[in-house]
């Protein structure tokens, strides 16, 4: 069910137009256990941002990323990063 909703939130996103967004996913009750070791991330809220890219052949890809300071890591950067990874 979760991925669904993520798969939604995505696909949402390429429909939209927009070259990137923040947005929330709520962490799953079943992986809840794994904040444990993390006490600043007990909100069971991830933030993420998601970018469109596109790629030199015209393809389009989406990429989401912990990195949702856009002064500090614009947009422009990604694409570049993209081929690094």
């Amino acid at each position: 069910m979760y991925l669904c909703y993520v798969f939604w939130m995505v696909k949402k996103f390429s429909e939209s137009g927009a070259r990137e967004k923040i947005v929330t996913f709520k962490l799953p009750s079943k992986d809840r256990d794994k904040l444990k070791d993390f006490p600043g991330m007990m909100n069971q809220t991830i933030r993420c941002r998601l970018i469109r890219v596109e790629l030199e052949n015209g393809e389009k890809e989406i990429l989401c990323t912990s990195l949702i300071n856009q002064k500090k890591y614009p947009y422009e950067d990604f694409a570049g990063l993209y081929h690094c990874r």
